[in-house]
């Protein structure tokens, strides 16, 4: 629509957590390779601060991880370095980001626009205490819930296979 209406294609990007299983698909995101393309993209950093999202996407973009650097992505490309408790307003949209636990963190996000509320959270670990109050902001009173339940609780226990306590992720 963008390019029909002679406008620059735009978008924005919310990444929850650095690991390679997260960041992978970004460099076949065919538009970001378009100079007509503006993209934004807000992510954390590693638990040091030393290593954000752009220089991950750097590091995975190179030899031998992947032919093509990412300074070939021809879009314009505006990194955010976002953590827990920030808050990004965009064309009607409220994002708020929490941290969430997961090893070497993770961030659950709660989107608000006309009246709704959809929660994304995946890559989160219950606690043994319950669940995790900053997973329960994030979700109170959403309209649409995307949560991670990667295990049954025998997998998770390590009743069928490892325990997986730990790991990151959660239970139904």
């Amino acid at each position: 629509e963008a390019r029909t209406l002679g406008r620059r294609v735009q978008a924005s990007f919310l990444f929850t957590h650095l690991h390679w299983d997260h960041i992978q698909g970004f460099p076949f995101f065919a538009p970001g390779f378009r100079p007509d393309t503006s993209l934004e993209l807000f992510g954390p950093s590693d638990e040091s601060g030393a290593l954000d999202l752009e220089h991950s996407l750097e590091r995975q973009m190179t030899p031998p991880n992947f032919p093509v650097p990412l300074n070939a992505m021809r879009a314009e490309k505006i990194f955010h370095t976002i953590g827990d408790g920030a808050t990004i307003t965009r064309d009607g949209f409220s994002v708020k980001a929490r941290a969430l636990s997961h090893p070497q963190g993770s961030l659950g996000y709660r989107i608000e626009a006309g009246g709704k509320v959809f929660c994304f959270a995946t890559d989160v670990e219950h606690f043994a205490e319950g669940i995790d109050p900053a997973l329960l902001e994030l979700a109170k009173g959403a309209d649409l819930f995307v949560y991670d339940a990667q295990y049954t609780n025998d997998e998770y226990e390590g009743r069928v296979g490892p325990s997986r306590k730990g790991w990151g992720h959660s239970t139904y």
